[in-house]
């Protein structure tokens, strides 16, 4: 164990203490399509939906980004119940709030008119409002790739697509979206 440390600390760390495009911290807005996949219920009864969220990230390395995000998605749906006899149905919306950190793995080093294919993994916490009622919440997964394209020194069109688990309490209650984003961000600190 002590030797995969020594040769973690040899490799890994001047890379990180000594790489170039390090320290720029970026603040993003995006927005795109939320549709329901994996589980069964829920896309059966909810149709695609939207999402948007307000994401900041730092460079740390010439291939690591550390970020977090607060994403909602909003998606419609319809809950049919049966009672005295009768079917009756109505609208039944999902909001979910998701606070996540992540992890991208990306060329931190690309220029202007360039692009950045990244590798996104993160998780964090989620809270559901059904109808206007505050619903269940847990923990949630996201992983997914993406591609930011740099016009200028100070700013990056990104798309993403992302597999967001939401995981409740019992395995019934977990939530599957795909989510196809497309945004913008800006460096906060640019040199």
């Amino acid at each position: 164990m002590k030797n995969t440390q020594f040769i973690f600390l040899i490799l890994f760390l001047p890379s990180l203490l000594f790489s170039q495009g390090v320290n720029k911290t970026n603040l993003g807005f995006m927005a795109g399509l939320s549709i329901p996949v994996a589980s069964k219920d829920f896309s059966s009864t909810h149709k695609a939906g939207f999402n948007f969220n307000i994401n900041v990230d730092h460079t740390v390395s010439e291939s690591i980004v550390l970020g977090g995000e607060l994403d909602f998605a909003r998606q419609t749906g319809t809950l049919t119940e049966y009672y005295g006899g009768a079917t009756h149905t109505k609208d039944n919306p999902y909001q979910f709030i998701s606070l996540d950190a992540y992890m991208k793995l990306q060329n931190n080093l690309a220029r202007v008119n360039e692009g950045q294919f990244f590798v996104k993994a993160g998780g964090g916490i989620w809270l559901a409002a059904v109808d206007k009622q505050a619903g269940g919440g847990y923990i949630g997964i996201l992983f997914g790739p993406g591609f930011n394209y740099l016009p200028g020194n100070n700013m990056k069109i990104t798309s993403a697509l992302e597999y967001r688990i939401f995981l409740g309490k019992g395995a019934a209650e977990n939530i599957s979206l795909l989510q196809f984003k497309i945004g913008f961000s800006f460096c906060l600190n640019p040199r």
